[in-house]
């Protein structure tokens, strides 16, 4: 009988990508993007992320080509002002934070699509 241990780093060994990029950690998730198709794809929006990271991260747009920051972390964050501004009832702050929140987790859902869009 074989076992297989499996941890949340199995994925990053997938080879067969069409991109040719191999699954991101949580720190890569972002330069990966930037070296994908979609990181010039105009439905793909990101504006929200990049303009919180120039604001909290002194990111200027053009150089969150080479953002690392955690994206665990950086949704983590954005989830506790988007909480805090729910149970505040401020409504410009819930609509920004919202808007960010879920361009993180469409960029991060689109970045796994495109890599994992390979052979089995």
């Amino acid at each position: 009988m074989k076992t297989y241990i499996i941890g949340a780093g199995f994925s990053k060994s997938y080879e067969k990508s069409p991109t040719l990029l191999k699954m991101p950690l949580a720190n890569e998730v972002f330069k990966t993007y930037n070296h994908l198709n979609i990181s010039s794809d105009p439905n793909v929006l990101v504006g929200d992320i990049i303009s919180y990271v120039n604001q909290f991260y002194n990111i200027s747009p053009l150089e969150f080509i080479d953002f690392n920051m955690n994206i665990e972390d950086l949704h983590s964050e954005i989830e506790e002002k988007l909480s805090m501004a729910l149970s505040q009832n401020d409504f410009v702050n819930k609509v920004t934070y919202y808007r960010i929140y879920n361009q993180l987790v469409f960029l991060f859902t689109s970045v796994l699509n495109e890599i994992q869009n390979g052979p089995i």
